[in-house]
């Protein structure tokens, strides 16, 4: 149906058609909460819209009963601080976003909840909780999500949200957390959390092998700071979305932890800063792997595994810089691989307690590695590395 919404200026109108219980927000308006006028007057749906200029029709009217300890929790935390942490809303449709967000838009101080999909393993697909659809810039703070399968992105077949800010996201979501496809500018993140669902089904949870933290297609522009995400499938993808391959990304100051497949994945040729994070994860496939092209250049991280696994993987056509990094092994664990011709650069980092510190395979080239500690191995340097490296000695004699 069209609905006529109020933008910030009282004389402007946006038409836009909406699915019954989506809010979609036009350029200027802000959305924040109201609700500590909400809980005096004991409502749960309705946020006053003369001062929010925000109603929400998706909730229910009276809370489900899985719903009753994340509502325990937040009464206690406005007892704590004496303000709620955010106006709640209760999802019960699957087949479109709750919120909409275009160009110019604040979304904050909001606390989504889908009381039909908190069970981790019988999980709902549905699409985007907060879909992204602007022309450029979005703002997105102070958000909580339980049970949602996306929460914040960009609809099917990408859309430019170029400017937009991502801060404070906290909570429970099944599939992806973030997603974004088709910015062109540059898309800022920071403060994002990513929880374990918890129960006696947890450790079968869908998202154990199926979330990601941050899914990222074509971005012109990618900076993120100060994420965690305690088990998943992968803490960062990025790959070739609906409109290409992404620019350069930043990676900094994250905790990532527990991921089943890899820790960070680029597979678009673009380049990526990775510096200070903390990567552990246990018969992953790897902790940072590079493809298609891509070039990293990973920096003070410190890398642990816990069996069967490579810290950083460098594939055919692809190259890195790795400085100052500490890689902490068990068996199993092979620090670096270098399966590039690319020119790479090895230097200056510690790697402990490994199968194998450095291991370059047969076709290797184009890599200077030079001034690494690599001790209490099984194996330092692997038989093909400790050949070439006997082959350059003989020549340079």
């Amino acid at each position: 149906m069209a609905r006529e919404l109020r933008s910030g200026d009282p004389r402007k109108r946006a038409k836009v058609s909406e699915h019954p219980g989506v809010k979609t927000f036009p350029g200027q308006t802000v959305v924040r909460k109201t609700a500590r006028d909400a809980h005096e007057r004991g409502q749960r749906r309705d946020v006053d819209p003369t001062r929010a200029r925000f109603r929400h029709e998706v909730g229910y009217d009276q809370a489900d009963q899985r719903t009753k300890a994340v509502e325990t929790l937040l009464i206690v935390a406005m007892g704590i601080i004496g303000e709620p942490l955010a106006a709640k809303i209760l999802v019960k449709h699957y087949n479109a976003p709750a919120v909409r967000v275009p160009c110019g838009a604040k979304v904050a101080d909001l606390f989504f909840i889908y009381p039909d999909n908190l069970d981790p393993v019988k999980v709902k697909d549905a699409p985007e909780t907060i879909s992204l659809i602007g022309n450029g810039a979005g703002y997105i703070d102070n958000i909580t999500f339980v049970g949602a399968f996306v929460g914040i992105g960009t609809p099917k077949g990408g859309a430019n949200c170029g400017q937009t800010v991502i801060r404070h996201v906290n909570g429970f979501v099944h599939d992806t957390v973030v997603h974004i496809d088709g910015s062109l500018d540059i898309v800022r993140i920071e403060n994002v959390h990513s929880f374990v669902a918890g129960g006696p089904n947890d450790e079968k949870g869908y998202y154990r092998t199926h979330r990601k933290c941050f899914h990222m297609g074509a971005t012109d522009g990618l900076m993120i700071s100060k994420s965690f995400m305690i088990f998943g499938k992968i803490f960062l993808l990025k790959e070739n979305g609906n409109h290409g391959a992404g620019l350069s990304s930043y990676l900094s100051q994250c905790w990532v932890e527990g991921c089943s497949d890899y820790g960070i994945q680029v597979n678009d040729g673009s380049r990526i800063s990775i510096d200070g994070l903390e990567i552990t994860c246990a018969y992953s496939k790897a902790l940072i792997e590079l493809n298609k092209g891509a070039y990293g250049r990973i920096h003070s991280c410190y890398m642990r595994d816990s069996f069967n696994s490579t810290g950083v993987v460098i594939n055919e056509g692809s190259g890195a810089i790795i400085t100052n990094c500490e890689m902490h092994g068990t068996p199993g664990f092979t620090g670096i691989r270098v399966n590039t011709k690319e020119r790479s650069i090895i230097s200056h980092n510690f790697i402990h307690h490994a199968e194998v510190g450095i291991a370059c395979s047969k076709d290797a080239d184009g890599y200077l590695i030079s001034e690494n500690q690599i001790s209490g191995n099984n194996q330092p340097l692997n038989t093909q590395l400790a050949e070439q490296l006997a082959a350059l000695k003989a020549k340079l004699r």
